[in-house]
């Protein structure tokens, strides 16, 4: 499931910021570079793109990731064979001799056992 959900995202950040790559193009070739760029970033709709795509690109890195430790500012709570973290989901795994936390999807999306007492 990881490995999916992180080609997904990889495919929405290409194409993410291959559009926002095109439309730059098309307004700097139509104003000039400083007028093109004023109206380019004055879009609002261009701004959520960059954020979309931003988004889709920071999941592709981080989900399936490996970390030696959880983070140390992490007020982590178990959760049915999960550390949540903020907004993100480890599960301990191991890798060879060494125990290694994978960032993973948010559980509850995919019908994990609720949080036991």
């Amino acid at each position: 499931m990881a490995m999916r959900t992180r080609i997904i995202a990889a495919i929405a950040a290409v194409a993410g910021w291959a559009g926002l790559a095109l439309q730059l193009v098309l307004i700097v070739r139509g104003l000039g570079l400083g007028p093109g760029l004023w109206r380019f970033f004055g879009y609002f709709t261009i701004l959520t793109n960059v954020g979309a795509a931003a988004v889709a690109a920071t999941t592709a890195a981080v989900i399936g990731s490996y970390y030696y430790a959880l983070p140390p500012s992490c007020a982590s709570y178990w959760y049915g064979g999960y550390y949540h973290c903020g907004s993100v989901y480890y599960q301990q795994t191991w890798s060879g001799n060494d125990v290694v936390y994978v960032a993973v999807d948010d559980p509850a999306k995919s019908g994990a056992p609720p949080p036991q007492p």
